[in-house]
C-alpha cells in the first residue's frame, strides 16, 4: 500500500520481488503499444507481459455473462485487460488474492493511445515462482570469456529433463543462439545459482 499513502513506492516496485520477472521472456506495456501502431495487417499480435493489478471491474454481457476490465501497471506505463468471460471464469478467484500477475493475450489494435490486451490466460507470479513446470523453453546467455570451467561447471549443474535448453553467445560481434541437444529441469535454486555466475537467463511459457 506504499503508492497509495504516500503516492510513489518506498522499497521497490512489487514487480521487482520476484526473480522470475526478470528472467522471463516478456513485453512491457509501452513496447506493446509501440506494436499496435506498427501492424499492417488485421492479425492481432501474440504476447507476454507482466503486470501490478491496480484495479479490476465486473460486467454483465447481454447474454448475462460476467467478463471484467481490468487495469494493470509495468514498469514502463499502464494497460487495460479485457477479460471475457471464459477466461474470466477461469481466473475471477485469482483477482481477488493476487496482484502481479504474467499475462498472455492479444493486442487490440484497435487502440492506438492505449495499452490493450484480450486475455487469453493469467498466471501469478508467485505461482509461477514456484512451478517451473509452466517453463518451455530456458536460454543461457554465456558471458564474453567462456572457458572450460565454466562449461564444466554448467554440465555439473544442470539436471537432465524435458525443457528445451538453448545456448546464447557472441562470435565475431554477432549474437548467435545454439539449440543443445541436452533437456534441463528448470528449478529455482538453480537459476539462483547461475545468475550468481554471471550466466543471464531467459525463459519462455
Amino acid at each position: 500500500k506504499e503508492r497509495e499513502i504516500v503516492g510513489f513506492y518506498l522499497s521497490s516496485h512489487p514487480l521487482k520481488t520476484f526473480p522470475i520477472i526478470s528472467w522471463l521472456e516478456h513485453t512491457s506495456f509501452a513496447d506493446a503499444l509501440a506494436m499496435t501502431k506498427q501492424v499492417t495487417s488485421l492479425k492481432e499480435p501474440m504476447v507476454v507481459c507482466c503486470g501490478l493489478m491496480q484495479s479490476f471491474k465486473v460486467i454483465n454481457t447481454k447474454k448475462g455473462d460476467r467478463m471484467a476490465f481490468a487495469q494493470f501497471e509495468d514498469l514502463s506505463g499502464n494497460a487495460e485487460l479485457i477479460i471475457f468471460p471464459s477466461t474470466f471464469a477461469k481466473v475471477e478467484i485469482l483477482l481477488g488474492s493476487h496482484h502481479v500477475f504474467v499475462i498472455k493475450g492479444v493486442l487490440d489494435i484497435t487502440a492506438q493511445n492505449t495499452c490493450k490486451i484480450k486475455v487469453n490466460e493469467l498466471i501469478p507470479a508467485e505461482t509461477l515462482s514456484q512451478d517451473f513446470s509452466m517453463i518451455k523453453t530456458v536460454t543461457l546467455g554465456l558471458p564474453a570469456t567462456v572457458t572450460e570451467g565454466l562449461l564444466g561447471s554448467l554440465k555439473e549443474k544442470l539436471t537432465p529433463g524435458s525443457i528445451p535448453l538453448q545456448l546464447a553467445f557472441t562470435e565475431n560481434d554477432q549474437l548467435l543462439l545454439l539449440m543443445t541437444s541436452q533437456k534441463i529441469t528448470p528449478t529455482p535454486e538453480l537459476f539462483q545459482d547461475l545468475s550468481t555466475r554471471g550466466i543471464k537467463l531467459q525463459v519462455g511459457i
